[in-house]
């Protein structure tokens, strides 16, 4: 939701008032940093209408002289008040970005946090446990992040096409991936045009595409896709993909004699 002029105005003036008030009147020698926290509302809407925002402004401020900065010990934090009559609504959540795992350089690497490297990095999926699955389509492999940030290859080796366990398994461009309630992962195999099953054991097999591209309805092998790219699971293991050359959403279901 875009903020209204009137709320982006509010915001400037409560940050101004949040810096005057925390800053204070510093000596020559030293600034001063107030140790409690300094909380401004703005009030937003009118009688006909409320404009809520969508995030909350976090405002910290450092405060000193040459090389030194003085932290206060508490976040300083500007918080927008919207609604109309007796309802008010107050945005008040946190958010924080933290890096898991990765480098920041393009490369190949498993390891721990920051030792391990990615490609193009296209899909993400999560289990019961709270392992993360990677569609490194670049490296044309699946990799496994634990919630403690190691990362180790869990299906894919060389580019190319082949059903198999583990690193003996080949993809070409693996884009994106979905996990179902009993754990088998699901990848749009982009370039392979073909969708295929990943094991909780991590053993590979085709579920669909007959790898040829182009355009075809039909049961597993015989069914063709063009740059399968997207991929979605329903509450009822359905899958449903992005067809990007052929400009069509594909459903995939799984029926049982």
């Amino acid at each position: 939701m875009k903020l209204s002029q009137s709320i982006k105005t509010g915001i400037v003036i409560a940050i101004l008032a949040v810096l005057s008030a925390c800053v204070g009147e510093p000596s020559s020698d030293e600034a001063v940093v107030p140790d409690e926290t300094v909380i401004v509302n703005t009030l937003a809407g009118n009688d006909d209408e409320a404009v809520v925002p969508d995030e909350t402004v976090m405002v910290s401020i450092l405060a000193g002289k040459g090389d030194e900065a003085v932290v206060p010990d508490e976040t300083v934090m500007v918080s927008i008040l919207a609604g109309k009559g007796d309802e008010a609504i107050v945005q008040d959540e946190m958010v924080m970005v933290s890096t898991l795992a990765g480098s920041g350089k393009e490369g190949f690497a498993d390891g721990e946090g920051y030792s391990a490297q990615f490609g193009y990095s296209y899909g993400i999926a999560i289990d019961a446990a709270g392992n993360l699955y990677v569609a490194d389509a670049s490296n044309h492999r699946i990799r496994k992040v634990t919630p403690k940030g190691i990362v180790s290859t869990f299906a894919g080796g060389e580019k190319g096409f082949a059903d198999g366990q583990g690193n003996a398994a080949q993809f070409n461009r693996p884009s994106r991936i979905v996990i179902d309630a009993t754990g088998n992962l699901y990848v749009a195999d982009m370039e392979n045009n073909r969708i295929r099953k990943v094991s909780p054991e991590g053993k590979v097999s085709t579920l669909a595409g007959s790898g040829k591209s182009g355009f075809a309805d039909g049961e597993g092998d015989s069914a063709q896709f063009y740059y399968p790219y997207g991929i979605a699971i329903d509450a009822a293991g359905n899958l449903y993909v992005t067809d990007a050359n052929n400009h069509r959403i594909r459903k995939i279901e799984f029926r049982r004699p």
